[in-house]
Formats: structure tokens, sequence, C-alpha cells
């Protein structure tokens, strides 16, 4: 089975370890899909971050999707349901509360065969490219 990854991002340039994760766990036969959901009009974006966010999914050979929805998790669940993703990336949250907690929102009631992947906020010299 294609290993098909879908990584989360938000605006922040620092995403770019999320969507490097997320290629190492599709593998080279797999398939990389990046996600930002915005509940602004697009027209209000920041171009330059998003920019970035293209720019550094096409370096990793993902395709890269931008949805318009006030409901995120909903949104993701329907995106993975959609595109038969088996795996999702997300950033830890830095969110003490529950409630609160996006990756649990996510995560709650999928799949059993979609396997989940939280990437700490802490940056590690691992991460370096060496090349």
């Amino acid at each position: 089975m294609t290993k098909k990854v879908m990584v989360c991002v938000t605006k922040q340039k620092t995403s770019e370890r999320l969507i490097k994760s997320g290629y190492k766990i599709a593998g080279p036969e797999g398939e990389l899909y990046v996600l930002h959901i915005t509940g602004k009009d697009l027209s209000l974006a920041n171009c330059e971050v998003i920019q970035h966010l293209f720019d550094v999914s096409k370096k990793y050979d993902a395709q890269m999707s931008i949805l318009h929805s006030k409901h995120v998790a909903e949104t993701i669940k329907k995106f993975v349901s959609d595109n038969d993703i088996n795996a999702i990336v997300l950033g830890e949250s830095n969110e003490e509360s529950v409630k609160s907690d996006m990756a649990l929102k996510i995560t709650s009631g999928m799949p059993d065969t979609v396997k989940t992947y939280i990437i700490p906020m802490s940056y590690s010299y691992l991460d370096k490219d060496v090349v």
C-alpha cells in the first residue's frame, strides 16, 4: 500500500520541520500532501508566508492545498477521507487545556487505519540538513 501522508501546517514559516518530517515518513514511494486551513478571507492572507509554504512543499515534492473553513478539525477529517490518507503529521500544541488542543480534536474519531505523528516543538540538531 502506498503511504499517503498529510502534513497540517499553520501560517508560520517554521512549518518546514513538519513538512520535512512528513517527507521522511512518506518515504521515496509515498505521496505527501501539505494542508493549510484558514478561516480568513484568502485575499487577506500573507502572500510571503503562503509562497514560502508552497516553495517548501515543492522542495519536498508535496502537493500543497489551502482550504477555507472555520471548522478546522472537520475539514482535516474530510481531506483525510477524500484522499485516502493513512498518516497525519501534526505539530505539537502548546495548549495546556485538553479542550483547546487541536491535535486531540483532529485525531478524535479518526479511523484506526490513520497513524498520527506529533512532531515536538523543539528543534533538534539531528534535524539539520547535512548536505
